[in-house]
């Protein structure tokens, strides 16, 4: 379910810092490369959107797997940990939009909004994808050479995961006061105790990423791109995203 994301003061006041810092930074790289006498690029005052696929890869999951998952009347936790994973990679597929545009020959500002199409699934008894991700960066761009050119962006992205939890059976191996060992087959499923509901304790995260632009003909590019789409502080689960897209400029 769609749900807006929650903001703290500290975190509004972080966010608040990081872009005065930024729009800073853009307005002296233009004062300084105007001073120059830069023939510039063409691109400033022109706007682009593009579509792609994307690749989001989760870093640093922690997947506890309990027996008994369930809460008494009085809210005391009934369930036993068996079995801790972690770090766990999963890797998941979505489709981003965006519209952007140039500030000047070298400077932009873009927004962007994603979804998921392919999910994940952890030792068969956590699903996970992002269900939703809208992001907003200022970057940099540069020509490399005449068809090809690279580009820096930093921002701040709001997102939603999506999870399904499911029992799955697990052999577990115990050992009794006479070191002698059993194994058994335990019907375990993610713990609600250890793990947060929807997998990230927060909604909005800074964001980076690298690009390279490649003029195919007209007004049309290959883009790809590698960044993090988001450090979740609660969890300190990551996000890295890699992507192909088309982009047009009007």
């Amino acid at each position: 379910m769609f749900k807006l994301p929650c903001f703290s003061l500290t975190s509004a006041l972080s966010l608040r810092t990081c872009l005065l810092t930024i729009i800073s930074f853009l307005i002296f790289s233009s004062n300084a490369i105007a001073q120059k006498g830069d023939q510039g690029t063409g691109k400033s005052g022109k706007d682009y959107v593009s579509a792609g696929i994307v690749l989001n890869e989760f870093r640093s999951v922690l997947l506890a797997l309990d027996t008994g998952a369930a809460y008494d009347n009085e809210g005391e936790y009934l369930g036993a940990n068996v079995q801790n994973d972690f770090p766990l990679t999963a890797q998941t597929y979505g489709y981003q939009f965006s519209y952007g545009s140039y500030i000047n020959d070298y400077f932009k500002a873009e927004f962007r909004l994603g979804g998921n199409l392919r999910d994940d699934t952890l030792k068969e008894a956590y699903d996970i994808n992002l269900s939703y991700w809208f992001s907003g960066y200022l970057g940099f761009q540069h020509p490399i050479t005449d068809y090809m050119s690279g580009y820096f962006m930093y921002g701040v992205s709001f997102f939603e995961a999506d999870t399904s939890r499911r029992q799955v059976e697990i052999n577990v191996t115990t050992t009794n006061d006479f070191g002698q060992q059993r194994t058994d087959r335990v019907l375990v499923e993610p713990s609600p105790e250890f793990m947060e509901d929807g997998l990230f304790d927060k909604h909005f995260s800074p964001s980076w990423t690298l690009g390279l632009e490649f003029d195919i003909f007209d007004d049309f590019f290959l883009v790809f791109e590698y960044g993090r789409l988001l450090k979740d502080s609660g969890t300190n689960i990551k996000v890295r995203q890699a992507g192909t897209h088309i982009r047009y400029e009007f």
